[in-house]
């Protein structure tokens, strides 16, 4: 199509399978717009259509194999900041498994201060298909744990500008080492397939000479082998002075082609007395890890010699999450002439101890040590065959897994000065899908502020502006502070500035506030300022409080003014004055006093004081005291005197006394304040103090009672029991000379603390009753002569009197019962009511006339008792006897009257228990018969004998009903007898019921067994008409059987059972068989678990041969064909098969030269005629399907390929045009032509 067909193919290999036709075709229609009109022109556009519809299938073609990225096709990141570049990478139109292949990213031209890597994460994320890397391994969760697909490649890592790939892959590679190519070499690390080699020197642990090597991700483990002791020198680990590390990946071994050796040849040990040194390296580590499990083993060959001294060769496997490892080589050899030859080595997962299962890598070390002392070293380590028997499931890695691990993809230019502001970065997968992305690399953030420090006075506002330029994108802030304060604050409302601002609020202090700018690749940069706020100086502080005091008084002290919340503290400037605290102590008066206030400093404000207040000390009043006895208080008596005990003023005046109005009560003296009594009533004696010095005038008034007179206090009372009465007493009283009455406190003689309830009787009259008392107590009284509360007050209680007892009372006459002790020979129940009031009871035991006690027992207090031998040694047996009981009062009641008399005869000697001579004995019996167990047995004495025969089924005894005899025969047995075990109790009953008994020993058992079913006859059987797959089997019946299973198996193999059908009935087909395969059948009586037990596998039947499966047709082809386009073409094919089969037949038409075939429909003939043809029917291929049915069975076969080949039929051509000029026109002429069919 030359320039413009170019430019069609070069649109459509960069657009999606559904644009192409589109572009295609208008690229075309827009070429034939632009050409001079041409007759019948709308053939040539169809053909160039058709052009773009096989384009178009081309392309899908293709498409059907590789992926398709998509997302942003830039990104910006800023330099010396880590950013995920791939966030948005789609990678879609694929379902290829990516194991075992690999993506690589890369920077064009990169520098190296480019890396590449993945986000990381400490611990494998479990979360269903989630993918995360840790260290250098990719993962998958699960949905409850996480599978390693692949790892980070040792080599391109991303670092120092070189490529970052990742190997998709879980199992060891290349372990065989066929495969020699070496992939890269960086420096002493050479990369083969499936291996990294360290031409490098390796410490491990516990050496204690050198920090162990990293590998794999982890430090190298201890060999507990090394170091040793040899000829009483110690090796060591140290560096050597030369020892050239180097590596083979074709060493030949005889018989398996290539190996890898490792070697160390002709080094040495440092010449500082290291004799016997010990050095390890090259070493090699797998690429790839795999998941291991208990089930699992890991295998190798290997081969070491010694060369210029011992060799000490070590490997082991490496846990790549926890670091844990499992020794799986450990050798080393006494001297250079040491080798071990080329053999295996298996190391099984379930004999580690302690073996966790996880993602493990290889590690071998090759080493060699100085065992002469020497100081020569040389060694070589090869391996081969290195292998895993594995029970992981094969890997899958899909498209989802490579888009969701491409977009954890990193990128950072680690200087602050980029190379350049524009970076490609690329991304390829060994399936040949590849894309590329921008990076605009952009400078980093750069902050400036106003000012770095920020000064400020507590309660005054200020702010700090910090600007952000460079970076990417617009930036944006946040703010730390130490320490944290609410009113530091920023604001970011304007575009790549922040405001810091400073409230008034802030307390003084030094603050660290870090503003961070985050800028849209996500790099941030700090900016630290200092804000030092100080404290001001406070308002003006004054004293408020008074300037006068008056001496002996305190005064409170007050101020106003300052600033803040410090401490107020009054001082005193000079002068004889004190302060506590605001209060104020003044000297006499005429004295010196200057004070003044001081605040303290507070976070706000620093220390004020006011100016100086001088005090002036005047008069105070004086503090007088006059107290007389008693409280003020004196009884009255005709003449009687009250001198003050206290009568003291502070004042420094003269002293005076007098009584104001109470002369007919009393008169003072006015010099002592004497008061002499004249009445009864309120005296008022006042003290009178002149100003003094320091003191002014004043006065004090007590009040002094002059009191009543009290009567004297009554003898002891005198009281007396009633005659005739149990509950009262009479008590008289003396009389006092002045008392209008008497109270009497009644007080029981054992607690004379506590008036008794109702024990006080006012208005008592000498010779009166006390009533409501309780019989045969003691009792003690008091009285009180009662003052007429004028001229008199009541006396105090008398003393108490004797104690007066009461009579006792009468006890209810007790009613009582007695019987013989049930089953026990000399011995008497007896039992009677309880008697209110009693302290105890007497029991006595009279012979059968009860005209001579036998036995008393006295001091009994509850309502039974049992008389035995122990109370009356001659009690006998069947004897009567006759018994009474008497209540007894104590102190407060008489005794009752003795209860009537009570007969009772004991009882004989109790019942002996019978002796079993024979035990019953356990039986063997079958379903439906019966069993008989016999007991042999001596009485022991003339009682009565019975029998009672008892089961046991598992969780009791329980009796059996009419089971009353020394022998008991069951009923028809049954299996669910089987195991009862049985024994019988027998009791001995005497003449007055006294029984006694004993129990065979239960080991009677009962074995009840089951019948076995008779064995089924041989059964028969036939192929199922019209099926290839099942037969159909007969059998005859066994007697009680409850049901049958049938089994068959492989006439040519009778020892395993390919099927076994439970309540299988007589006639019914086995199906799921194999067409044209004989079988035979056995069947087995089932019992029903109770009486009758499954019978024996009948003979097995004759042979029963299945019908044979469809045969496959033989066809006919039909032939290829050339057509032109429009016309239509007729395929015919035929078929035969030999077992009568029923034939079916189905056309089929390829378009990609047979890889698939498409149904045609309606095309079930033999013959099949297509339609009209199409160019685009150029090149099909045809096909015949045939299908023979035959017993339920069906196979298909095909005819060979027919190819139809569709030309274009070419136009005849045109007959010469004619033309002539233009009218008119002197730049155009007309052409006509002739129109071709």
């Amino acid at each position: 199509m030359g320039p413009a067909g170019s430019g069609v193919m070069k649109t459509c290999g960069s657009m999606d399978l559904s644009e192409v036709g589109v572009v295609c075709k208008m690229t075309i229609l827009s070429h034939f717009r632009s050409r001079a009109r041409v007759k019948k022109k709308s053939k040539v556009l169809l053909s160039l259509i058709l052009i773009c519809n096989s384009l178009v299938a081309i392309i899908a073609a293709d498409q059907a194999y590789a992926g398709t990225f998509g997302g942003s096709s830039s990104v910006g990141v800023t330099a010396n900041s880590t950013k995920l570049v791939l966030e948005d990478l789609t990678l879609s139109n694929t379902s290829q498994n990516y194991a075992g292949q690999s993506i690589t990213f890369s920077i064009t031209s990169s520098v190296a201060t480019e890396i590449l890597s993945l986000q990381k994460v400490g611990t494998a994320n479990t979360a269903l298909n989630a993918i995360s890397v840790v260290n250098s391994s990719v993962f998958r969760g699960t949905g409850s744990g996480s599978t390693l697909i692949g790892a980070i490649d040792g080599t391109l890592d991303g670092t120092s500008g070189k490529n970052l790939k990742i190997n998709f892959t879980n199992s060891f590679v290349n372990g065989s080492f066929a495969d020699s190519a070496v992939v890269s070499t960086v420096g002493n690390v050479v990369t083969l397939n499936g291996w990294t080699v360290y031409k490098e020197r390796v410490y491990l642990s516990g050496t204690g000479q050198s920090s162990p090597t990293i590998i794999a991700g982890f430090a190298a483990p201890q060999d507990t082998a090394f170091p040793r002791l040899l000829n009483g020198q110690q090796p060591y680990d140290r560096s050597p002075a030369d020892n050239p590390f180097s590596y083979n990946n074709q060493y030949a071994r005889s018989g398996y082609g290539n190996s890898l050796q490792l070697s160390n040849m002709n080094g040495q040990c440092n010449t500082n007395n290291q004799s016997y040194c010990i050095i390890r390296g090259p070493y090699v580590v797998s690429n790839s890890a795999v998941y291991l499990t208990s089930a699992d083993s890991v295998s190798f060959s290997w081969y070491t010699a010694g060369s210029s001294d011992a060799y000490d060769a070590f490997g082991y496997l490496v846990n790549t999450t926890t670091g844990a490892t499992i020794e799986l080589l450990n050798s080393t050899g006494a001297d250079a002439r040491a080798t071990r030859a080329w053999g295996p080595t298996t190391v099984a997962m379930s004999g580690v101890a302690g073996f966790t299962a996880g993602y493990y890598k290889y590690v071998f070390i090759n080493g060699t040590w100085d065992a002469t002392g020497g100081w020569a070293q040389g060694a070589f380590l090869a391996i081969d065959d290195v292998s895993v028997t594995n029970s992981a499931a094969a890997l899958t890695v899909s498209s989802a897994d490579v888009q969701a691990v491409a977009r954890l993809l990193q990128y950072k230019d680690a200087t602050a000065t980029p190379v350049n502001s524009t970076r490609t970065l690329g991304l390829s997968t060994t399936l040949s899908e590849t894309t590329s992305k921008t990076i605009n690399v952009a400078s980093p953030i750069s902050l400036t502020a106003t000012s770095a420090t920020l000064n400020l006075n507590v309660g005054v506002a200020g702010f700090d502006t910090v600007t952000a330029t460079s970076g990417t994108g617009t930036k944006t802030f946040t703010l730390s502070s130490s320490p944290t304060n609410a009113g530091i604050t920023v604001n970011t409302s304007q575009t790549n500035i922040a405001v810091l601002n400073v409230a008034n609020s802030v307390l003084s202090g030094t603050y660290l506030e870090t503003l961070t700018a985050t800028d849209q690749a996500g790099a941030t940069s700090d900016y630290l300022i200092t804000v030092n706020v100080t404290k001001q100086n406070q308002a003006t502080l004054s004293m408020t409080s008074a300037s006068t005091v008056r001496y002996g008084e305190l005064l409170r002290l007050t101020s106003s003014g300052g600033s803040g919340t410090g401490a107020v503290n009054y001082l005193v400037s000079s002068g004889t004055c004190s302060i506590s605290s605001d209060s104020l102590t003044v000297g006499t008066v005429g004295s010196t006093c200057i004070i003044y206030v001081s605040k303290a400093t507070d976070n706000a404000y620093n220390v004020a004081s006011s100016a100086n207040q001088t005090i002036t000390i005047t008069r105070g009043p004086p503090t007088l005291s006059l107290i007389y006895p008693n409280s003020n208080s004196v009884t009255y008596s005709s003449g009687g005197t009250l001198t003050p005990s206290t009568a003291t003023r502070s004042g420094d005046g003269s002293i005076s006394y007098s009584t104001p109005s109470s002369a007919s009560i009393c008169s003072i003296s006015s010099s002592s304040g004497v008061i002499t009594t004249n009445g009864g009533g309120t005296c008022l004696a006042v003290m009178s103090v002149a100003q003094g010095t320091n003191y002014l005038a004043a006065s004090e008034t007590a009040t002094v009672s002059i009191n009543l007179a009290t009567l004297s206090r009554p003898s002891a009372p005198v009281g007396f029991a009633v005659s005739g009465s149990s509950t009262s007493e009479t008590v008289t009283v003396s009389s006092i000379s002045g008392a209008s009455s008497y109270t009497l406190r009644v007080y029981l003689a054992t607690d004379t603390s506590t008036v008794i309830s109702g024990g006080t009787l006012t208005s008592f009259t000498s010779g009166g009753t006390v009533s409501g008392l309780q019989p045969g107590t003691g009792y003690q009284f008091t009285v009180t002569a009662i003052g007429d509360g004028i001229t008199w007050n009541s006396s105090t209680a008398s003393p108490f009197s004797a104690t007066v007892t009461t009579n006792k009372g009468d006890l209810t006459q007790p009613t009582v019962t007695a019987s013989a002790t049930s089953n026990t020979p000399k011995s008497i129940d007896v039992s009677w009511g309880a008697i209110t009031n009693r302290s105890s009871y007497t029991l006595k035991l009279y012979n059968s006339a009860g005209n001579t006690v036998l036995a008393t027992i006295t001091g009994l207090t509850g309502t039974s008792r049992t008389i035995t031998v122990s109370d009356y040694a001659s009690l006998a047996g069947a004897t009567s006897y006759k018994v009474s009981v008497t209540a007894i009062g104590g102190s407060q009641y008489n005794n009752s009257l003795e209860s009537t008399l009570a007969s009772v005869t004991t009882l004989d000697t109790p019942a002996a228990a019978p002796t079993i001579t024979s035990q019953p004995a356990s039986a063997n019996k079958s379903v439906s018969q019966t069993a008989t167990f016999t007991v042999g047995l001596t009485a022991n004495d003339s009682g009565t004998i019975t029998y009672q025969w008892q089961v046991y089924s598992g969780s009791s005894w329980s009796n059996i009903v009419g089971a009353t005899s020394s022998s008991y025969t069951t009923g028809s047995l049954s299996i669910s007898d089987n195991g009862k075990k049985y024994r019988v109790v027998v009791v001995n009953t005497k003449p007055d019921s006294s029984t006694a008994s004993v129990t065979s020993d239960g080991n009677a058992t009962l074995t009840v067994t089951v019948t076995n079913l008779g064995t089924p006859a041989t059964p028969t059987g036939s192929a199922t008409s019209g099926s290839a797959s099942s037969i159909n089997v007969s059998l005859t019946g066994v007697a009680n059987a409850s049901s049958y299973t049938a089994r068959i198996y492989l006439a040519s193999d009778t020892s395993t059972a390919l099927q076994t059908i439970t309540s299988f009935s007589s006639g019914s087909a086995i199906t799921g068989l194999s067409a044209n395969t004989a079988y035979v059948v056995t069947i087995t009586a089932i019992g029903d678990g109770i009486s009758y037990a499954d019978s024996a596998a009948s003979p097995f039947s004759a042979s029963i041969t299945t019908n044979p499966a469809a045969v496959s047709p033989v066809i006919v082809a039909p032939a290829s064909a050339s057509k032109n386009v429009g016309q239509t073409h007729l395929f015919s094919g035929s078929a035969t098969v030999t077992d009568s089969g029923s034939l079916s037949y189905q056309w089929q038409v390829s378009s990609n030269s047979g890889s698939s075939w498409s149904d045609i429909a309606s095309a079930t003939s033999s013959q099949y005629t297509t339609a009209a043809l199409v160019i685009g029917d150029n090149a099909k291929q045809y096909r015949l399907a045939v299908t023979n049915s035959k017993n339920g069975t069906t196979t298909t076969a095909y005819s060979s390929a027919a190819t139809l080949t569709v030309t274009r039929t070419t136009l005849a051509t045109p007959t010469t045009p004619t033309g002539s000029a233009t009218t008119g026109s002197a730049s155009s002429i007309n052409v006509t032509l002739s129109g071709v069919a």
